[in-house]
């Protein structure tokens, strides 16, 4: 819970950052109130061989009934992303339009020597 903060700091190179990916690492993000989300941004900054290995995106108003907007694997996003921005490295995972309060992450998949880290998180406004 101590490096929660390093999510939103505003600098890519503190993180948030789980030991190897077991497969059961999650975090919860309250919004504090349901407004629509277009999507997300996990800013990987240099710490890119830390992407989630099966990442499982889900929303909900109350925290017990939960949607489930998008998974697989985030090498993918954050290549692109490598590509477009590689000194901030936003991996973007686009959930269209959706209202919710809260947003949890949960990382699924196994890697025995990378963390799953997270530099900056920032949520989309719906396009317009």
């Amino acid at each position: 819970k101590r490096l929660l903060p390093n999510m939103r700091d505003g600098d890519v190179d503190s993180r948030w950052e789980t030991r190897p990916q077991k497969g059961k690492e999650q975090v919860v993000f309250d919004l504090g109130s349901t407004q629509p989300i277009g999507g997300l941004v996990l800013y990987m900054g240099k710490f890119t061989t830390d992407a989630p290995r099966d990442l499982l995106v889900e929303i909900s108003d109350d925290r017990e009934h939960w949607i489930t907007v998008s998974r697989g694997p985030g090498e993918i996003g954050v290549f692109r992303a490598v590509i477009r921005d590689p000194g901030r490295t936003p991996f973007t995972i686009d959930i269209g339009d959706r209202p919710a309060r809260f947003i949890r992450l949960s990382q699924l998949g196994v890697d025995p020597k990378w963390y799953w880290t997270i530099a900056e998180f920032a949520v989309l406004a719906p396009p317009r």
